[in-house]
């Protein structure tokens, strides 16, 4: 019996057409719904800190105080992923300009790397970016499932302290952002997302 996986989205990826154009008659339909959650970025997070993960800080500026030159990250967008929805200001701004908005008190996008956690089915890998989103290297890690129950997520990381802290979890992580579909063919994709949304039964 020939497998279909039929996606249902709001935005596209690398992998789409061919999970979208196979199948017929006697075909079994799997459908992913592949839809930006309408929830915010603390929410994300707050998912994370329940498993465990450290997160970032979130909080209103109006309840930070921090020297006037400090830098910190203001969301603009709450709804945004990665470095969308996000500046960096100084405290002073952030104040005079975005103090109804919630900001954090580290200033991540100032950081030189930040380091992608993406999983895929069973395979996971670290991709390491630099503070403009360019990728700078990627190490596959040992296929497996996770304790997140997603076919496809992102977790975005910075080291505080040498320790490592989320700055971002997407539950409908774009692929081909990640230049995944070098090392990652769209029919693996569809393979390993078909294969996640029919184990067990």
């Amino acid at each position: 019996m020939a497998e279909l996986l039929k996606i249902r989205s709001d935005f596209i990826d690398y992998y789409d057409v061919p999970c979208s154009a196979e199948g017929g008659k006697g075909s079994k339909a799997v459908v992913y719904d592949r839809y930006r959650i309408n929830r915010t970025r603390i929410a994300d997070l707050q998912e994370l800190r329940f498993l465990g993960i450290r997160t970032l800080e979130i909080k209103p500026v109006s309840k930070v105080l921090l020297s006037r030159d400090d830098r910190v990250c203001v969301y603009t967008d709450l709804m945004s992923h990665g470095r969308e929805g996000v500046i960096s200001v100084t405290y002073n701004e952030a104040v005079e300009m975005y103090h109804n908005r919630l900001c954090s008190t580290i200033n991540w996008l100032g950081y030189g790397y930040i380091y992608k956690y993406i999983q895929v089915g069973t395979r996971r890998f670290w991709i390491t970016t630099d503070r403009s989103g360019n990728v700078l290297g990627m190490r596959e890690m040992e296929s497996g499932y996770s304790l997140i129950q997603l076919p496809i997520y992102s977790i975005d990381y910075i080291s505080v302290g040498g320790v490592q802290t989320a700055v971002d979890f997407n539950t409908v992580q774009r692929l081909s952002d990640a230049r995944l579909e070098f090392i990652l063919p769209s029919m693996d994709v569809r393979a390993l997302v078909y294969a996640y949304l029919t184990r067990g039964k």
